[in-house]
């Protein structure tokens, strides 16, 4: 599942996550969208993902490399 590291899309994140885990379906979160100078909010999005039981991928797409 493509995560912007911003409060109400992980939050959006997490809801999706616990709808396809009560469905059986496997997913993995990949942060995109991801400013180099704001790496803080990536890895504070990441630890949120991460304790609601979201795995995240390590590898992050860049804000300006893809979009």
């Amino acid at each position: 599942m493509p995560t912007i590291p911003q409060a109400r899309l992980v939050e959006f994140t997490v809801e999706l996550s616990s709808m396809l885990r009560q469905m059986g379906t496997m997913q993995t979160a990949l942060l995109v969208k991801v400013d180099r100078r704001q790496q803080r909010l990536a890895q504070d999005a990441s630890q949120i993902l991460d304790g609601f039981g979201v795995d995240v991928m390590q590898a992050e797409t860049c804000l300006l490399a893809a979009f």
